[in-house]
């Protein structure tokens, strides 16, 4: 997934991916970015079936 911020509390963020598999659950802490210009991007990974994203938040950096 990818998310740009237009605004912000701050000038760098990054989204955090709320990843889900089967009946796992776990977190990837995407790239750095920057407002307005950077967009952050996390992947949802699974070794065994399908992985998908449950739900993401910003970590306001």
């Amino acid at each position: 997934m990818s998310v740009l911020c237009d605004s912000g509390p701050s000038d760098s963020f990054r989204v955090i991916a709320h990843c889900e598999s089967g009946i796992s659950s776990w977190i990837d802490y995407g790239t750095f970015g920057h407002v307005g210009s950077d967009s952050s991007q996390a992947q949802c990974q699974s070794l065994i079936g399908m992985a998908h994203v449950g739900g993401y938040h910003i970590d306001w950096l």
